[in-house]
């Protein structure tokens, strides 16, 4: 029985969180958080006297890593048997691949995303008079 109620549980929780992440509401919040953390972290080093190309590239570093980690983070907790059962995985060799993951695929792309930032985001602040 109580495995029985621990599946029930766990199927309960993901129907949740594909309801949450299906929906539009959840969607919009999620890209307005995303948002704002770039907004709020190009104003910070702007206000710290940064360069604005540092303080773009920094806030793209910031929203990229935000973005791998909680995503990452999520996984592990709402679906680290199911991920794990997918991968071929143990249940234990989990937090290891997401910290691969993280590494190969977050740092990388943290890299990528302040070089585009700074550059593009300097092109819009200089057309958009902000």
């Amino acid at each position: 029985p109580k495995g029985d109620l621990r599946a029930l549980a766990a199927q309960a929780q993901i129907s949740l969180i594909q309801a949450l992440a299906t929906s539009k509401i959840f969607a919009d919040i999620f890209s307005r958080c995303r948002l704002f953390i770039y907004k709020a972290f190009y104003h910070f080093l702007k206000s710290k006297k940064s360069g604005q190309y540092i303080s773009l590239g920094a806030a793209g570093v910031a929203g990229s890593l935000t973005n791998t980690i909680l995503v990452m983070g999520l996984i592990l907790v709402f679906f680290k048997d199911s991920y794990a059962a997918a991968i071929g995985e143990a249940t234990t060799a989990i937090y290891g691949v997401v910290a691969a993951v993280v590494v190969t695929n977050g740092i990388p792309e943290a890299i990528i995303a302040a070089i585009i930032v700074a550059f593009v985001g300097k092109i819009l602040i200089r057309f958009l008079k902000v």
